[in-house]
C-alpha cells in the first residue's frame, strides 16, 4: 500500500496503549512521512469528504 499524502510505503503496526499493554490497536503507518491510518481515522476522513 502507498501513503496517500507522499505516497510512500506503509507498513502494518500493533499501536499499544501506553498504560495498559493489553489494550491495542492495528493500524498503517508510512515509513516516510510517520502518517498513521486506522480504522476510525479512515471513517473520519470518509465523513468528512461526504459533508
Amino acid at each position: 500500500m502507498r501513503c496517500r499524502r507522499c505516497k510512500g510505503l506503509l507498513v502494518k503496526e500493533r499501536i499499544y496503549d501506553l498504560y495498559d499493554t493489553q489494550l491495542h490497536l492495528d493500524a498503517w503507518r508510512c515509513v516516510a512521512c510517520g502518517d498513521v491510518l486506522d480504522a476510525l481515522i479512515l471513517r473520519n476522513r470518509v465523513a468528512r469528504k461526504a459533508q
